[in-house]
């Protein structure tokens, strides 16, 4: 089966945040800094497909937020800092099949 324009576009905005925070594994970026460089890759990106990529993500275990000792549990997925879990550095690295970000 092919993928749709739209499946296609989805698909390459995760890895897109998967091989920013790739960049600087190990260490975190906070949300609204993610979002201003997924924007500056794709223009019609928003706060809104942010946040659901993001838990996407995060269900698949391929990204964490980090929260110990900053208090920041509950807050807007930009104000939270956000790292790769080993499975995510395996996916933005290509070593494993990309079949979780499928649609």
């Amino acid at each position: 089966m092919s993928m749709t324009p739209e499946a296609a576009r989805i698909r390459q905005n995760r890895m897109t945040l998967l091989k920013m925070l790739n960049m600087v594994y190990p260490g975190t970026l906070r949300g609204d800094s993610l979002l201003r460089n997924a924007i500056a890759m794709d223009p019609t990106y928003d706060r809104t497909l942010f946040a659901r990529d993001i838990d996407y993500l995060r269900e698949r275990h391929l990204v964490m937020f980090v929260e110990e000792g900053i208090g920041l549990v509950g807050e807007p997925v930009g104000k939270r800092y956000i790292k790769l879990t080993p499975e995510g550095k395996d996916r933005a690295d290509g070593i494993t099949i990309d079949q979780t970000l499928e649609i």
